[in-house]
């Protein structure tokens, strides 16, 4: 469970050090993206002026962060995530691939299907724009630094969608700042960092383990 106090400590001081999150997430804060091709992504998703991530106030719901581990093929571990999934105030949060992998457990023989109620994207690479098929009633959160083909995805009016920014690449970019703390290095861990500010305070993770199944 994450430390919530060290955690609203680090976002509230602006410090650029180290801090260890529960005792396993250390990365490195403030840390500026010297990337020309970064920033060109965050230029043109700045021009689309779609609305920028909120900040909200601190509430009691719940979030189910559901990353892209073996353990999302597990019967056991949907099982769980569909029960609590149904419980007041819980909501779920996947990433990448991980939406599209819900929407089509019964094709799969895996059970009911399973509805975001966010999804969260970070990577720069064009190959993202595979990764999902937007739905309505799903919030996304797309960083700025994605390839402009990702948010062609998300163009039609239809689909809620919010831009977020990782790092400092983009400040002053439209003469503005758009710095966010990169505390995580992946999506999933970002997702914390997205859903804090949707004003979650309880997180539960699933399918966090990589690319480890059974000790390999």
């Amino acid at each position: 469970m994450l430390n919530m106090q060290s955690f609203d400590a680090f976002i509230e001081s602006g410090a650029d050090s180290d801090i260890t999150v529960a005792g396993f997430f250390k990365e490195r804060r403030g840390v500026a993206v010297n990337d020309d091709k970064l920033k060109e992504h965050i230029a043109s998703a700045l021009a689309r002026g779609w609305p920028e991530h909120p900040w909200e106030r601190p509430h009691n719901g719940r979030a189910l962060i559901c990353g892209a581990g073996p353990s999302m093929a597990d019967p056991s571990t949907l099982k769980k995530i569909r029960r609590l999934a149904n419980r007041k105030n819980n909501h779920v949060s996947t990433v990448n691939k991980t939406e599209t992998h819900f929407l089509s457990l019964g094709r799969q023989g895996l059970g009911a299907n399973i509805k975001s109620d966010f999804h969260v994207l970070i990577d720069p690479k064009e190959i993202v724009k595979t990764y999902v098929t937007p739905q309505r009633g799903t919030d996304y959160f797309i960083a700025s630094q994605c390839h402009p083909s990702v948010l062609d995805v998300f163009a039609p009016d239809k689909f809620t969608k919010f831009l977020y920014h990782h790092g400092a690449a983009g400040d002053g970019l439209d003469g503005k700042s758009h710095t966010t703390p990169p505390l995580f290095s992946t999506v999933g861990g970002e997702s914390i960092l997205v859903l804090y500010r949707l004003g979650f305070r309880k997180f539960e993770l699933f399918g966090m383990e990589s690319s480890y199944a059974d000790d390999k």
